[in-house]
């Protein structure tokens, strides 16, 4: 359970770190989503200041070869206006493509585009009359300074899409340093927020550790105790697999038998330490009944026979299978030497010629052996119970 709750703990702390690491990393998508995007923008409004770039410069190009054109007659001063004449339908095609649908871009393209187109046909005009040598009315045509007026309103209106390009950069700009902030407040906010959860991770599990060791401390002294108890117990400990076999032996069974325990565990059948004709008897005992202060005999290591008084207890699986054999044994040797002295000192007693009774307090006759029964010509079936007077 206490592992199961150290286990909980670590995954919330680090379930925290990784929601942290996901916000974290979803901001940044989202950010890296509006950096894609802009550079996009950046982009279009770049390709649209290098076209309005390209477009007034074939313009003047255009306004100052025609003039010179005018002015000298000489040939020269038309081959960049009609280079202007071959670029600007393709620029203004791009211009027208690269705007469309852009509500902030769309309608001065339009105007340039048409503003271009008109002064492209009054400069074909102005060239037109010089090449037919009709300057006074090319001259007339430049006073009434047409010329001029279109070449304003096609800066002006290079002018607001080149303004409204640097506004985006400008825009994309403070953009980009938000962005950039906003990332390094949430790197930030993100180190600390895991920085506190693994510390505060670990100062749980930390503690939890410490429990856990004082716990698996008291549980080694309390297993301590308990193995102390089953090998230093005043009586033997086995238990025995279905087949009768010593699967566990404690220290004072192995004393009694004179046998290490690497030579009998999991090597021995309990009836293999009884005498040769009673093996098969106590191995039919042990396997198929308890057995309660059962008196048998075992060999020890050395051949010596000793008595023992055994109890055991069969434990079964659900399906009735037997799962293993508790067996208890009682060093009854002293006991035996005991009752083999009383043995001999009553027949002693009972054959002797001399006369022997014994009496309670109460001066009631408790034996009489046949020396009283010779002695007093009374049996011992009469004199038993009765008082001595």
């Amino acid at each position: 359970m206490k592992v199961f709750k150290i286990h909980l703990k670590v995954l919330t702390g680090f379930a925290i770190a990784i929601a942290g690491i996901g916000f974290f990393l979803y901001t940044t998508y989202t950010n890296s989503q509006l950096s894609i995007t802009d550079s996009q923008n950046i982009t279009h409004h770049l390709k649209v200041m290098k076209i309005s770039e390209k477009l007034l410069d074939d313009v003047q190009d255009m306004e100052t070869g025609y003039r010179g054109f005018l002015i000298t007659g000489n040939n020269d001063y038309l081959i960049p206006t009609d280079s202007a004449f071959r670029s600007l339908p393709s620029h203004l095609d791009e211009l027208t493509a690269v705007t469309a649908g852009y509500e902030s871009e769309e309608p001065a393209a339009k105007e340039l585009s048409k503003h271009i187109s008109s002064m492209m046909i009054y400069a074909k005009k102005i060239i037109e009359l010089r090449k037919e040598n009709r300057n006074e009315e090319a001259v007339s045509e430049i006073k009434t300074n047409e010329g001029i007026r279109l070449m304003d309103k096609i800066r002006n209106n290079i002018a607001i899409l080149e303004e409204n390009g640097r506004s985006a950069l400008n825009e994309s700009n403070r953009k980009k340093e938000e962005i950039a902030h906003e990332t390094k407040q949430n790197f930030i906010i993100l180190a600390l927020v895991i920085f506190f959860k693994l510390f505060l991770v670990y100062l749980i599990i930390a503690g939890d550790l410490r429990k856990n060791d004082s716990n698996q401390q008291k549980i080694l002294i309390a297993n301590k105790k308990i193995l102390d108890l089953f090998d230093e117990a005043p009586c033997g400990y086995l238990s025995l697999n279905k087949d009768g076999v010593i699967i566990e032996i404690n220290k004072t069974a192995l004393s009694w038998l004179g046998f290490d325990i690497e030579e009998i565990k999991d090597k021995k059948k309990f009836s293999e330490l009884t005498p040769n004709n009673y093996r098969l008897t106590i191995e039919s005992l042990i396997t198929k009944a308890s057995l309660v202060n059962h008196e048998i005999e075992l060999t020890t290591v050395n051949g010596k026979i000793i008595p023992f008084l055994i109890d055991s207890r069969i434990n079964y699986n659900k399906v009735g299978e037997i799962i293993y054999i508790r067996t208890v044994l009682t060093d009854i040797k002293e006991r035996k030497k005991a009752e083999a002295k009383a043995s001999y000192l009553a027949t002693l007693i009972e054959n002797t010629n001399d006369s022997i009774i014994s009496v309670d307090k109460s001066l009631i006759i408790k034996s009489w052996n046949k020396g009283a029964e010779k002695l007093f010509c009374r049996t011992a079936f009469e004199a038993v119970g009765n008082s001595l007077f």
